[in-house]
């Protein structure tokens, strides 16, 4: 699979989404605003990885396969250039939520 797939916001939902994803074989790109966030959903997402390794329901081969489909960007028209599917996983702000799909309509 190569679908390329966007998730908009790194919080609690977006990184495991972003984790499923990429685990099912689709190429990620997860974006958030804020580059800690990113930082901390690379190391969640790494974390469930080696969970998933523990408990035998995945190899090492597969995490390393799947991370290599991960992008972490802070720019927004990076992860949804060319995305098949777009996720949104932003707080429950209507105003946040608003812009953002101006401006991925854009």
């Amino acid at each position: 699979m190569s679908e390329r797939l966007a998730v908009i916001g790194a919080g609690t939902m977006g990184h495991g989404i972003a984790y499923v994803a990429a685990a099912a074989g689709y190429r990620v790109a997860l974006t958030d605003a804020n580059e800690s966030v990113l930082a901390i959903s690379r190391e969640r997402i790494d974390s469930s990885f080696a969970r998933a390794i523990e408990r035998g329901k995945s190899t090492a081969a597969a995490r390393q396969e799947a991370l290599a489909r991960l992008e972490f960007t802070t720019q927004l028209q990076d992860a949804v250039t060319e995305a098949g599917i777009i996720i949104e996983a932003v707080p429950e702000r209507i105003d946040l939520k608003r812009s953002l799909f101006r401006e991925v309509g854009r």
